[in-house]
């Protein structure tokens, strides 16, 4: 492996304790991992919530949730290929 630079960030540190190979595939080879549930989840927990709130407000009613994480599961997996 590379020498480690001069200062690592606390993060750094934690990936490098528990598992040293995490840490040269996400910091040296710069190896993209997948969104995790929780991302897209979150965010589609995000979206849902703000179409409820505005249809509450006399807004158009909120489209379905499976349709929504869909949506952000998409554009997370397009974000990833960006990188």
């Amino acid at each position: 492996m590379s020498a480690l630079p001069k200062h690592l960030s606390h993060s750094q540190v934690t990936t490098l304790n528990r598992c040293g190979w995490q840490y040269k595939l996400e910091r040296v080879d710069r190896v993209q991992s997948q969104p995790t549930f929780a991302l897209e989840g979150g965010s589609a927990v995000h979206v849902w919530t703000e179409e409820w709130e505005h249809s509450e407000l006399g807004g158009e009613p909120p489209r379905d949730y499976a349709d929504i994480f869909e949506e952000e599961t998409v554009k997370q997996e397009n974000r990833s290929d960006m990188d």
